[in-house]
């Protein structure tokens, strides 16, 4: 039998998948606008039920505490933003494959702020996650592609979006490291 952390990441994954595309249909019908809202409205009824039902309590947390909240919640957004205005300008395969880069930000910023230490591996990983990017980004002229014709739009937010997120999530381990998971979803929740 598979250990639990598996079957929860395998599970995730196939969310992941099936939410960027729905993602794109919601993008193309609403706008990205109304997408960050209703994003903002599932991150308010889904963490915050979970938070209330659960069994920790939100703590009281410092001025810095909540000036790294903020900032992370603006950041948290703003990628979410520019992900929904990559998507309203290219295809769901290419947004999806690089917003998903944005571990390459985080990676790179957990060595500079937090000391992590990368391995061989890990290097040749950064390097061949760039390569990848970049050959995704690629896209020779042709009229019948609608990354082509919508421009390199797309490509922008992209980045943009992956910066935000990298980021991010390195203020998120930090959070997570002083206030807990729970707490930082429930303060989170209560800046959405």
């Amino acid at each position: 039998m598979e250990p639990d952390w598996l079957l929860a990441l395998m599970f995730t994954v196939v969310l992941w998948g099936v939410g960027q595309v729905l993602a794109k249909e919601g993008t193309s019908l609403i706008g990205a606008g109304n997408m960050l809202f209703l994003y903002a409205l599932n991150t308010l009824i889904i963490w915050g039920g979970y938070c209330s039902f659960s069994q920790s309590v939100i703590i009281t947390p410092s001025l810095n505490i909540w000036g790294l909240v903020i900032l992370n919640s603006i950041l948290s957004a703003l990628g979410w933003l520019f992900y929904y205005l990559a998507l309203e300008r290219g295809k769901v395969s290419l947004v999806a494959s690089t917003t998903s880069a944005y571990s390459l930000v985080a990676i790179i910023v957990a060595w500079m702020f937090l000391d992590e230490i990368l391995s061989y591996w890990q290097y040749q990983g950064l390097f061949l996650v760039t390569i990848s990017i970049m050959a995704l980004s690629y896209n020779p002229n042709n009229p019948t592609n609608p990354a082509v014709v919508q421009g390199k739009g797309w490509l922008y937010w992209s980045f943009l979006s992956c910066l935000s997120w990298g980021i991010a999530v390195i203020i998120s381990k930090i959070l997570v490291t002083e206030v807990g998971y729970i707490n930082l979803m429930g303060l989170y929740v209560l800046l959405s």
